[in-house]
């Protein structure tokens, strides 16, 4: 069972305010409406993650699983290859450095 919205707002609003609107509520993937309900109950919405949130994200899970593969490699064999570990080593560290860049220098 929905819940039924009976009372109808109207709001003017100035260039600046209306701007100020549109851009919050898109910052948080938000209807206009919604963003305001938001407020009206002095919540404020997170803004939705960036993309580079997400790519930061997926390389993050890629060096955990370079590293789970690798120890559970070197559980199994008893031994560490080494040549592997050093390519998967530089790997991570390329990784951390290209992580580290979109953060401190975002485009």
């Amino acid at each position: 069972m929905g819940r039924t919205r009976k009372h109808l707002i109207h709001l003017r609003l100035d260039d600046a305010e209306y701007a100020t609107l549109v851009r919050n509520a898109k910052k948080c993937s938000l209807p206009q409406q919604t963003y305001l309900r938001y407020m009206v109950k002095n919540t404020v919405p997170k803004e939705s993650p960036t993309a580079d949130f997400f790519e930061c994200n997926r390389t993050l899970q890629h060096i955990g699983l370079e590293l789970s593969a690798l120890a559970l490699d070197a559980k199994c064999r008893g031994e560490t290859d080494t040549q592997r570990y050093f390519a998967i080593a530089d790997s991570v560290q390329k990784q951390i450095h290209q992580l580290f860049s979109t953060i401190m220098f975002p485009e």
